[in-house]
């Protein structure tokens, strides 16, 4: 039985080391400055960077909902790639288990080029969160700076 999918692509490029970048995405500090759309807010994050390790993000909406993405690794390639599926808990927004793809392309050795590719397996309109990931991307471009 065939499913319907949403692709959602996000490309940037950082004027930092791929080292360096690729480490945002599997420190907990890190992680919680920069994940999620601007108006989030980030509160617990529990990571265990390894193949089949989980991940639990606490997302903070405006409101003070509290939203948690939850899911394990399936790939983690030093300095080039980073696979988990997740879930949100409660799944309001009824998209099941996703999956991100996050690949790392060093440009020259202070640039790096970040591929996201996120992956829900249901026909859904992707614009909220291409936006919700574009956020997450201009808030670590902002800390790469700063630190």
């Amino acid at each position: 039985m065939e499913h319907d999918t949403t692709i959602i692509q996000c490309k940037r490029a950082f004027r930092h080391p791929r080292q360096r970048v690729f480490g945002y995405f599997l420190d907990p500090a890190m992680v919680k400055q920069w994940f999620g759309p601007k108006e989030f807010s980030i509160g617990q994050v529990i990571l265990e960077p390894k193949v089949g390790g989980h991940l639990e993000i606490e997302m903070i909406t405006p409101k003070k909902d509290v939203l948690w993405v939850k899911g394990s690794y399936t790939e983690i390639v030093a300095n080039e790639k980073i696979a988990y599926t997740f879930v949100y808990e409660p799944d309001g927004p009824n998209l099941g288990k996703t999956l991100v793809t996050i690949h790392f392309r060093a440009v020259n050795d202070s640039e790096t080029e970040v591929q996201l590719i996120h992956t829900i397996y249901k026909t859904i309109n992707p614009e909220g969160r291409a936006k919700g990931w574009e956020a997450g991307f201009d808030k670590m471009e902002i800390l790469l700076q700063n630190n």
